[in-house]
Formats: C-alpha cells, structure tokens, sequence
C-alpha cells in the first residue's frame, strides 16, 4: 500500500490480485529455484524463491522489456522489492533472503512496481513517435500488465497449465 498514493488504486490492485492470486503463484513457483546461503556453515539453510535471473527470464519471456521498461528499470524494480523489510531479522531462516531472492509478498510487490514504471514510462510517451498507454491510473496499469503479459492465455504461461 505504501507505493500506490490513491487510495482507489490501493483498492483496485488488490482485487486484481485477489482475483488473479492462483494464477500469479503458479507463475511465482514456475520461476522459484533453491541456492545455498553463502555461508561457512554447512548447515545454512536453502533460499528458495525467484532470483534475478528467473527473474530476467520472464521479463524476456512475457516481452515485457521494451520502450515502457528497460532492463534497468526492471533490475532496480526486482532490488527494490527484495530488500529486506526491517523486521526480518526475526523471522525464521529460511525466510531470510537477504535481499537475493523474491518469496511470494515480495513477488506481488514487483509485480506492482513493474506497473507503476510501466504506467509512469507510458504516460510520458505523449510526444514521441508511438502511441501512449491508455491507461489513466495504476490499477489500470496493472490489469493490462496481468492481461496482456502475465496472464493465461499469455504464451509463456500455457506452458504452466498444460494437462
């Protein structure tokens, strides 16, 4: 709730993922992978969750990289969103990624990051030579990015629901 300022959009981009949820965390999990904590303890716990390159991959795979998102947008999205919060110090190890990969809260919270710059980009695009999005709040945004890009029918994740 803190990046979004309307609260109508706050409203709206939850029901979005309310009413999308199965669908993002079987995108979420389809990109999770497990790395050792460096650490000199053998016994350090595994990080499972979606790391930067998964991450590349699906901007690439669902042709989300373009004029409205550059790659360094989106790589300072993923940096942004798996910061860690103040209080994870007290959460159990596992859960301590230290900032190298998204567990599911931090994934929806890229997914909306992803919007907001994907909106903003596009809402300054009056001028140039292309069409601006039509858009006209993030809510808005983000419906079309799940829609267009992230969703099924989307052609990457057919692949997630094949019987």
């Amino acid at each position: 709730a803190g990046l979004l300022r309307s609260s109508d959009d706050v409203h709206e981009v939850r029901k979005l993922l309310r009413t999308n949820y199965a669908q993002v965390i079987v995108l979420h999990s389809s990109l999770c992978s497990a790395s050792a904590r460096q650490s000199a303890a053998a016994s350090a716990p595994v990080v499972f969750g979606v790391g930067i390159h998964e991450y590349t991959h699906m901007l690439v795979q669902h042709n989300l990289i373009g004029e409205d998102l550059s790659l360094e947008e989106a790589d300072a999205a993923f940096v942004l969103a798996a910061a860690p919060a103040k209080e994870s110090a007290s959460w159990n190890e596992v859960a301590q990624t230290r900032g190298r990969a998204l567990l599911r809260h931090n994934f929806l919270e890229l997914l909306v990051r992803v919007a907001l710059c994907w909106h903003t980009n596009a809402a300054s695009a009056v001028g140039r030579e292309r069409t601006p999005s039509k858009a006209t709040s993030v809510a808005e945004a983000m419906e079309c990015l799940l829609n267009k890009h992230i969703m099924y029918p989307s052609p990457p994740m057919k692949n997630n629901f094949k019987a």
